[in-house]
């Protein structure tokens, strides 16, 4: 009878006890090392009719990614602005200056995910925001897996390639306005590629 009774409050005790031991943790997304040797942040803006051709050569990127677990999928970007590259110093000075990014007040551009999800195939669609100088606005920031393997030199290592296209207005970032002629002479339109390959151990 007394273990009929110990039985009892066991099961009255139990679930009490569950509601204080903590969930499992999700397990997060694996965390891809950009190798930036073969990977490239570009753009193009007309002068006039010409595109004319830019990259930033320097950038961090933080990305955590698995097609099988979006939701724990994340990514963070930044991008230096001293860094832009056009083939002409005058014209990369100019960027630099004032009269478009001012990188001294404003020395990196940043992009941080919100949310990633599936639009079909390896076609993806991330959320998240954009930030160039003081204004920071919502982008969808498309972007295809173009393949992964087994790394073929290091045992347990997997790589990934990626490539993302979009197009933004620098104006509306306050990148280049204010004067006449910079913003009849340049585009409004930008055209940005963005090119990762990444590894991860298996």
């Amino acid at each position: 009878m007394k273990k009929s009774y110990k039985n009892y409050y066991l099961l009255l005790i139990l679930p009490v006890l569950y509601a204080f031991i903590p969930a499992s943790e999700p397990i997060d997304a694996p965390v891809w090392k950009i190798d930036k040797a073969h990977s490239s942040v570009s753009f193009t803006i007309n002068h006039f009719f010409t595109p004319v051709a830019g990259r930033f050569s320097e950038f961090d990127i933080d990305f955590a990614f698995d097609s099988n677990d979006l939701e724990s999928s994340k990514l963070m970007a930044v991008i230096k602005v001293k860094s832009v590259n056009t083939g002409n110093e005058r014209r990369d000075e100019d960027i630099r200056s004032d009269n478009f990014f001012g990188a001294k007040a404003y020395p990196e551009v940043k992009y941080e995910s919100e949310k990633i999800e599936r639009t079909g195939g390896n076609e993806y669609l991330m959320h998240g925001k954009l930030t160039i100088k003081e204004t920071t606005k919502d982008v969808a920031l498309p972007f295809t897996v173009l393949g992964t393997m087994d790394h073929p030199r290091r045992e347990g290592v997997e790589i990934m390639s990626i490539k993302s296209e979009l197009k933004i207005n620098r104006t509306e970032y306050e990148v280049g306005t204010g004067d006449w002629m910079r913003t009849n002479m340049v585009g409004d339109e930008v055209s940005i590629q963005i090119f990762i390959e990444a590894n991860r151990k298996k």
